[in-house]
Protein backbone atom coordinates (compact mmCIF):
# COMPACT_ATOMS: atom_id res chain seq x y z
CA UNK A 1 0.00 0.00 0.00
CA UNK A 2 1.81 3.69 -1.04
CA UNK A 3 0.88 6.14 1.42
CA UNK A 4 0.45 9.64 1.07
CA UNK A 5 2.17 11.52 4.34
CA UNK A 6 -1.33 12.63 5.69
CA UNK A 7 -2.66 8.47 5.65
CA UNK A 8 0.32 7.64 7.28
CA UNK A 9 0.26 9.79 10.05
CA UNK A 10 -3.75 9.01 10.37
CA UNK A 11 -2.38 5.27 10.35
CA UNK A 12 0.48 5.63 13.29
CA UNK A 13 -2.41 7.45 15.22
CA UNK A 14 -4.63 4.48 15.23
CA UNK A 15 -1.31 2.68 17.22
CA UNK A 16 -2.28 4.34 20.41
CA UNK A 17 -5.59 3.77 20.53
CA UNK A 18 -7.79 0.43 21.90
CA UNK A 19 -7.71 -1.69 18.74
CA UNK A 20 -3.45 -1.27 18.33
CA UNK A 21 -2.65 -4.70 18.04
CA UNK A 22 -5.08 -5.14 14.89
CA UNK A 23 -4.72 -1.73 13.48
CA UNK A 24 -0.75 -2.63 13.02
CA UNK A 25 -1.67 -5.50 10.98
CA UNK A 26 -4.29 -3.73 9.20
CA UNK A 27 -1.88 -1.30 8.14
CA UNK A 28 1.55 -2.89 8.34
CA UNK A 29 2.71 -0.02 10.69
CA UNK A 30 4.06 -1.31 14.15
CA UNK A 31 5.47 2.19 15.16
CA UNK A 32 5.85 5.61 14.39
CA UNK A 33 9.79 5.77 12.45
CA UNK A 34 12.54 8.11 14.01
CA UNK A 35 13.37 9.20 10.54
CA UNK A 36 9.92 11.34 10.39
CA UNK A 37 12.28 13.76 12.90
CA UNK A 38 14.59 14.49 10.51
CA UNK A 39 14.00 17.75 8.15
CA UNK A 40 12.66 17.52 5.27
CA UNK A 41 12.17 13.66 5.51
CA UNK A 42 9.29 11.90 6.02
CA UNK A 43 9.01 7.63 5.44
CA UNK A 44 5.48 7.85 3.49
CA UNK A 45 7.33 10.29 0.77
CA UNK A 46 8.73 7.14 -0.92
CA UNK A 47 12.38 8.26 0.15
CA UNK A 48 13.19 4.41 0.97
CA UNK A 49 12.53 2.03 -1.94
CA UNK A 50 9.86 -0.88 -0.97
CA UNK A 51 11.44 -4.24 -0.24
CA UNK A 52 10.59 -7.10 -2.42
CA UNK A 53 9.31 -8.83 0.44
CA UNK A 54 6.30 -6.86 1.25
CA UNK A 55 5.70 -5.72 -2.42
CA UNK A 56 5.98 -9.71 -3.35
CA UNK A 57 5.54 -11.96 -1.57
CA UNK A 58 3.41 -10.35 1.24
CA UNK A 59 0.99 -8.27 -1.41
CA UNK A 60 1.00 -9.28 -4.77
CA UNK A 61 2.13 -12.85 -4.55
CA UNK A 62 -1.22 -13.63 -2.30
CA UNK A 63 -3.65 -11.62 -4.31
CA UNK A 64 -2.84 -13.14 -7.60
CA UNK A 65 -3.18 -16.38 -6.15
CA UNK A 66 -6.02 -15.93 -4.41
CA UNK A 67 -7.76 -14.55 -7.89
CA UNK A 68 -6.11 -17.18 -10.25
CA UNK A 69 -7.04 -20.16 -7.60
CA UNK A 70 -10.75 -17.82 -6.99
CA UNK A 71 -11.28 -18.32 -11.22
CA UNK A 72 -10.23 -22.17 -11.65
CA UNK A 73 -12.83 -22.91 -8.99
CA UNK A 74 -15.89 -20.54 -10.07
CA UNK A 75 -14.74 -21.94 -13.30
CA UNK A 76 -15.03 -25.47 -11.87
CA UNK A 77 -11.58 -26.71 -13.86
CA UNK A 78 -10.62 -27.78 -10.30
CA UNK A 79 -13.14 -27.81 -6.81
CA UNK A 80 -12.05 -26.68 -3.02
CA UNK A 81 -11.58 -30.08 -1.79
CA UNK A 82 -9.13 -31.58 -4.93
CA UNK A 83 -6.92 -28.47 -4.49
CA UNK A 84 -6.80 -29.35 -0.73
CA UNK A 85 -6.03 -32.93 -1.25
CA UNK A 86 -3.48 -32.50 -3.73
CA UNK A 87 -1.75 -29.81 -1.39
CA UNK A 88 -2.10 -32.17 1.35
CA UNK A 89 -0.98 -35.46 -0.26
CA UNK A 90 2.10 -33.66 -2.13
CA UNK A 91 5.79 -34.29 -1.03
CA UNK A 92 7.55 -31.71 0.38
CA UNK A 93 11.08 -31.54 1.03
CA UNK A 94 12.77 -31.53 4.01
CA UNK A 95 13.57 -27.73 4.06
CA UNK A 96 10.14 -26.91 2.78
CA UNK A 97 7.80 -29.01 4.94
CA UNK A 98 7.86 -26.16 7.93
CA UNK A 99 6.74 -23.55 5.10
CA UNK A 100 3.73 -25.48 3.47
CA UNK A 101 0.19 -24.47 2.94
CA UNK A 102 -2.19 -24.51 5.27
CA UNK A 103 -3.75 -28.60 5.43
CA UNK A 104 -7.15 -26.93 3.95
CA UNK A 105 -8.55 -23.83 2.46
CA UNK A 106 -11.91 -23.06 2.71
CA UNK A 107 -13.71 -21.27 0.15
CA UNK A 108 -13.74 -17.77 1.73
CA UNK A 109 -10.26 -17.49 1.37
CA UNK A 110 -10.86 -17.32 -2.09
CA UNK A 111 -13.70 -14.82 -2.88
CA UNK A 112 -14.44 -11.11 -1.20
CA UNK A 113 -12.08 -9.63 0.32
CA UNK A 114 -10.24 -11.64 2.39
CA UNK A 115 -6.48 -12.56 2.44
CA UNK A 116 -5.15 -15.80 2.33
CA UNK A 117 -2.66 -14.83 5.18
CA UNK A 118 0.71 -17.31 4.33
CA UNK A 119 3.41 -16.43 5.26
CA UNK A 120 6.59 -15.14 3.15
CA UNK A 121 8.04 -18.52 2.77
CA UNK A 122 4.88 -20.25 2.54
CA UNK A 123 3.87 -17.74 -0.09
CA UNK A 124 6.74 -18.48 -2.23
CA UNK A 125 6.46 -21.97 -1.90
CA UNK A 126 2.83 -22.18 -2.72
CA UNK A 127 3.81 -20.32 -5.35
CA UNK A 128 6.34 -22.34 -7.04
CA UNK A 129 4.48 -25.54 -6.32
CA UNK A 130 1.03 -24.51 -7.73
CA UNK A 131 2.12 -25.91 -11.16
CA UNK A 132 2.23 -29.32 -9.16
CA UNK A 133 -0.89 -28.58 -7.50
CA UNK A 134 -2.88 -27.38 -9.79
CA UNK A 135 -1.79 -26.72 -13.54
CA UNK A 136 -0.59 -30.01 -14.56
CA UNK A 137 -4.27 -31.51 -13.42
CA UNK A 138 -5.74 -28.50 -15.76
CA UNK A 139 -3.94 -29.51 -18.78
CA UNK A 140 -4.42 -32.77 -18.44
CA UNK A 141 -7.81 -32.80 -18.61
CA UNK A 142 -8.05 -30.34 -21.30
Amino acid sequence: MLRDVATHDEHCSKLDGPLSAEDSVTYGINAVSPLNAINNFHVANSQIPQDVMHVLFEGVLPLETKLLIGSLISDKYITLDFLNQRISHFIYGRNEARNKPPKEFQKANFTGTSKLHLSCRCTLLSFCYMKYFIFVWVLFIS
